[in-house]
């Protein structure tokens, strides 16, 4: 599975942000404060959920975090896929 893309709308410190991922190796550089942990986290409870008592839910209710990704499946396959603890 290849990610394309990671959108937090929102999620953490970001209203909408959307990280476009290139074809190869991406690196994620920026100052501090920059969103990269926020990214990190966000991929992370893409995969696994977002726990309650989540560090990310400071600025937005849980129920009310949101994140979406563009994903390549092994066969070839792209998928809109998204996370959300309350209806999306």
């Amino acid at each position: 599975m290849r990610f394309h893309s990671l959108a937090l709308k929102p999620y953490g410190e970001c209203s909408d942000l959307t990280i476009e991922l290139g074809s190869g190796l991406t690196v994620v550089l920026g100052e501090n404060e920059a969103g990269k942990s926020t990214a990190l986290d966000a991929l992370t409870d893409l995969l696994w959920g977002i726990p309650v008592g989540s560090r990310r839910d400071s600025k937005v209710k849980r129920k009310d975090l949101r994140i979406v990704a563009k994903v390549q499946t092994a066969d070839d396959t792209s998928l809109l896929t998204r996370r959300a603890d309350g209806l999306f």
